[in-house]
């Protein structure tokens, strides 16, 4: 591309010298509501901002050309979080993105075009940790340039908080007729107070689960677009019978915040010592995908039969009726939508926005899901089940997504 052909675009920059500024405001903003729930987390992050060889990575990539895709219309997925909705595009056409230096060669299934982000991603640290935003331009710039290529180019982000989803959000923004960052939910949103805000909600698209996540990420955002797609896959509990051993999960959280998850824990351990003595319940602790088997074993050893579940969420989900205990884990969500039972253990903050089967008082939970057991009260009319889970994930999840691609492409 000649010199006379990027002066429009060096215009561009001059004209939206604030968005490098308006990347890092979003981030440091979110931080500080996040650093309410998960301290230790953001004090880590805030940490590693702070080092030097991160200079040398932003000078050296900047020079290294992004990749040439021949095609009209270019597909940028975050990593493979969102995996389930690449098959609705042509391969050809799609990059996945990633903020590491380098991917795992098992996480790609297929041949997709790699583009590794780290240093972009440095650049952003740097313009929070030091007021520098020289580099944080420079990238705006490279990435306006790259992207005017192309007739359209959408790029599907899981959140807009860290380094990759500010900058691609705010950079659509620049050039909205070319650029479109969607943010597709990939967790479910409960409601915080003080307030958190919800990935997405400085996107102007967004494609949620269903109608309280919208009207929940329209009260932080009424300028946002929000489409319902409902989940990107299709479960169905399997019916229990009289005689089937009733499983519990108790449903891990993460440990971002030690404190919290160490507690949560020993929670589960105190209801299970009271379940213990029910006949055909089997007990298993669902850990987060965050989580590491050093972190719960040391707790759970005392409880040896809570088994470790590490099924695929979809044999799990699609497995006989069981009963999920937790507090706003996305899983709690998903085992709702097909079918299962589902235990909340309230907590006054946050608090969830669909109705669980039965909520519970933190302190109070042994007793209430004794009692609960006790009754068997896990019956569910087969024909209930479907269709609660037809409304919330819909019978064909690609075509409710493409759908709604269709829609935001021509607004």
């Amino acid at each position: 591309m000649s010199i006379l052909n990027q002066l429009p675009y060096f215009w561009e920059l001059l004209s939206c010298r604030d968005s490098a500024r308006r990347i890092a405001k979003n981030i440091i903003q979110w931080e500080k509501e996040a650093s309410f729930y998960n301290p230790e987390q953001i004090c880590s992050t805030r940490k590693n901002r702070q080092k030097f060889f991160k200079y040398l990575l932003a000078v050296f990539d900047l020079f290294i050309p992004l990749p040439n895709k021949i095609c009209k219309n270019l597909v940028l997925f975050e990593t493979l979080r969102l995996e389930p909705y690449i098959e609705n595009f042509d391969r050809e056409n799609v990059i996945i993105f990633s903020p590491k230096l380098w991917f795992n060669r098992k996480e790609l299934s297929s041949n997709y075009k790699e583009l590794r982000l780290k240093a972009l991603a440095y650049s952003v640290d740097i313009a929070i940790a030091y007021e520098n935003y020289f580099f944080l331009n420079l990238y705006i710039l490279k990435w306006l340039i790259y992207l005017n290529r192309y007739k359209s180019s959408n790029i599907f982000l899981y959140e807009d908080s860290q380094p990759l989803g500010a900058f691609f959000v705010e950079i659509s923004k620049i050039y909205p007729s070319k650029i479109k960052a969607i943010c597709i939910q990939h967790g479910y949103f409960p409601r915080f107070d003080p307030e958190w805000r919800p990935e997405g909600s400085k996107a102007r698209y967004n494609l949620v689960w269903d109608d309280l996540q919208k009207e929940l990420l329209l009260s932080y955002n009424k300028y946002t677009c929000v489409e319902v797609i409902g989940l990107p896959y299709f479960a169905i509990a399997k019916e229990l019978l009289p005689n089937d051993l009733l499983r519990v999960y108790f449903i891990g959280i993460g440990s971002a915040n030690s404190l919290t998850y160490k507690s949560l824990l020993e929670e589960y351990c105190l209801i299970n010592n009271k379940i213990n003595d029910l006949e055909n319940i089997l007990t298993f602790y669902r850990p987060h995908p965050s989580e590491l088997s050093l972190e719960y074993d040391t707790i759970l050893n005392n409880n040896t039969n809570i088994r470790i579940d590490r099924s695929t969420k979809l044999d799990l989900l699609n497995s006989k009726q069981s009963i999920f205990i937790g507090t706003t884990s996305s899983l709690l969500y998903e085992a709702k939508c097909s079918g299962h039972k589902v235990i909340n253990m309230k907590e006054q903050n946050p608090c969830l926005v669909f109705e669980p089967d039965l909520t519970v008082e933190k302190a109070k939970a042994p007793n209430c899901v004794f009692e609960y057991l006790l009754s068997r009260a896990i019956h569910i009319d087969q024909k209930v089940t479907k269709s609660h889970a037809i409304r919330h994930t819909r019978i064909n999840p690609h075509h409710a997504f493409r759908k709604a691609i269709f829609k935001l492409n021509n607004l």
